[in-house]
């Protein structure tokens, strides 16, 4: 039995976030999830009740301080110090770059990177107030290691995360808190839900001159509750021990003997 735990989920009201949230729940951990969505945030908080969670659920955008300190005041009211911070709010709208509006490039990158750099530091200013151990998880992407063209924003942001969970990672030896990246492959989740279908079809097209894994092996895709489970598992490993980053991909689906 793992030691009970509070946690923390950015973009909690769907796919790998609310995937994280309710495997928190079954360990019998506490919960607070955020999101921008409140109707789907709804349908995440009754889910982790029903798994018999303690929760708290409210509005989030991780771009804003205002609502970041205001969603970690709540939340540590309502449930202790959260020890456990997973930075999985994310956002992408496939484009050449030259065709993206400015609001979209500012809102990547106020979700993917400046949402994570706000939370962990809100996180952490209570962690090392309280002398507290915890663990930070940062959510990137196989993007950081093959760049997908008509997404450089998004892979930009993530590649800039992995060296903020380096570089923080060596900044906070000795405290007892731990960070982890979790680097992620193809997932079926909500992630895309804004992409026009036709855009979609569009952006695989685009990728398959490149060898893009996502466009040669279209539909081979995670569970998010299988990126869910290496997310705890690291954060569950015992004091002294640091996962690091975790690169977790689809297996390839097996093909017919001859």
């Amino acid at each position: 039995m793992t030691e009970r735990r509070t946690i923390l989920v950015t973009g909690g009201s769907a796919g790998i976030g609310a995937a994280t949230a309710l495997e928190a729940a079954k360990l019998g951990w506490r919960v607070a999830v955020g999101s921008r969505g409140s109707e789907r945030l709804a349908r995440s908080e009754a889910a982790l009740r029903e798994a018999g969670a303690e929760v708290f659920a409210s509005s989030l955008d991780v771009s804003k301080p205002e609502s970041v300190d205001a969603f970690f005041d709540a939340a540590e009211d309502a449930l202790g110090p959260i020890d456990v911070i997973v930075n999985n709010a994310g956002h992408s709208k496939p484009s050449p770059l030259h065709e993206q509006p400015a609001s979209g490039i500012t809102a990547e990158v106020g979700t993917n990177l400046l949402g994570a750099l706000l939370v962990t530091r809100r996180g952490l200013q209570s962690l090392r107030r309280r002398d507290l151990s915890g663990d930070v998880v940062f959510m990137t992407s196989d993007s950081v290691r093959y760049p997908r063209p008509g997404q450089v924003v998004y892979g930009a942001t993530k590649a800039a995360l992995e060296n903020l969970a380096e570089g923080l990672s060596k900044e906070l030896e000795g405290t007892g808190i731990r960070v982890t990246t979790l680097r992620i492959g193809p997932t079926l989740s909500e992630f895309g839900s804004s992409w026009e279908l036709e855009n979609l079809v569009e952006q695989f097209d685009y990728w398959r001159p490149y060898g893009m894994r996502d466009a040669r092996l279209l539909g081979a895709l995670l569970d998010p509750a299988d990126v869910a489970r290496a997310a705890l598992h690291a954060v569950c490993q015992p004091r002294g021990v640091l996962m690091g980053t975790i690169e977790i991909q689809p297996e390839a689906p097996k093909q017919p003997s001859d």
